[in-house]
């Protein structure tokens, strides 16, 4: 699950959008961890939460700067509320893992 986290980030790092982030990394992490003994739902679970916590990311983060621009906000109290926001939304995952087995 660790290894989904580090790749969901890498691409959403790189700018790759939300959902093209979950079909890859669902492809090519999911299968692994289903292999490995995980249930299919909390696999693919787990990886669409990163995927999204991935888009609210500094390197990513093009949808709160859109919107801080937009409301006229201060950017680097909006980027820390993001940063908060995310920290919650990758610990999710790990939290249900015996919640799907």
């Amino acid at each position: 699950m660790f290894f989904a986290m580090c790749v969901s980030v890498f691409l959403g790092a790189v700018r790759l959008p939300a959902l093209a982030n979950f079909i890859v990394t669902s492809q090519t992490v999911g299968t692994a961890m289903i292999s490995l003994g995980s249930s299919s739902l909390a696999a693919y679970i787990s990886i669409f939460c990163f995927c999204v916590g991935a888009e609210l990311m500094l390197p990513a983060s093009r949808l709160v700067r859109i919107g801080t621009r937009i409301a006229g906000g201060n950017p680097m109290q909006t980027e820390v509320m993001a940063l908060r926001l995310a920290a919650v939304i990758f610990i999710i995952p790990y939290m249900s893992i015996g919640l799907f087995q």
